[in-house]
């Protein structure tokens, strides 16, 4: 009777339960390796021209992501506890229904999420015209500016066509190390 009780109750919970729909598995090794260059994505970008004494990083998450975006926020921490080049950096960790608490951020880190929010957080890094990374390389076709190609060597990825939408500038030294996506590849 125990046994019939808990597999129901997990039915529920799966199925009814939406945002078990969007979970996302997050390699460790990848997120230590994001860490440790988001905060350089904005630093040779022309966002380091938006900052004022510290380099402001959003974490935009789901609630069952919330403790991936506490480990990617205490990584960030352990690999500049002391800043990076004179600036401090502080990590916002918001959920995608309070993308206001973003306002004052030079990056923004997208985990992943359903297309409706995924869409709404673009459209706000459009006007604010903040620089948006994902863990997930397929998002790059959705509209987001840079993920990580993972493959023999670790390079940055740059969604070109978004990044020029929003005139952001990147230094030379920048695009020459990185891969540049093209629509529809993979």
């Amino acid at each position: 009777m125990v046994y019939r009780f808990s597999s129901v109750l997990l039915c529920f919970v799966l199925f009814l339960n939406p945002s078990f729909l969007y979970a996302f598995s997050y390699d460790d090794d990848s997120l230590n390796i994001f860490a440790k260059i988001i905060p350089r994505f904005i630093l040779m970008s022309e966002s380091k021209n938006k900052i004022d004494k510290e380099i402001t990083i959003c974490l935009l998450y789901d609630s069952i992501e919330k403790n991936t975006a506490d480990s990617l926020a205490d990584k960030i921490k352990q690999n500049y506890p002391q800043g990076i080049k004179n600036y401090n950096i502080v990590t916002i960790l918001s959920e995608y229904t309070n993308l206001q608490a973003c306002q004052k951020a030079q990056l923004l880190f997208l985990f992943n999420t359903d297309e409706n929010n995924l869409r709404r957080a673009l459209d706000f890094s459009n006007v604010h015209k903040t620089l948006t990374v994902s863990y997930d390389a397929a998002l790059l076709e959705l509209g987001v500016d840079m993920s990580l190609f993972l493959g023999r060597n670790i390079l940055p990825y740059i969604n070109i066509k978004t990044i020029l939408a929003k005139e952001i500038k990147l230094e030379n030294v920048f695009l020459r190390i990185s891969k540049i996506y093209k629509s529809g590849e993979k």
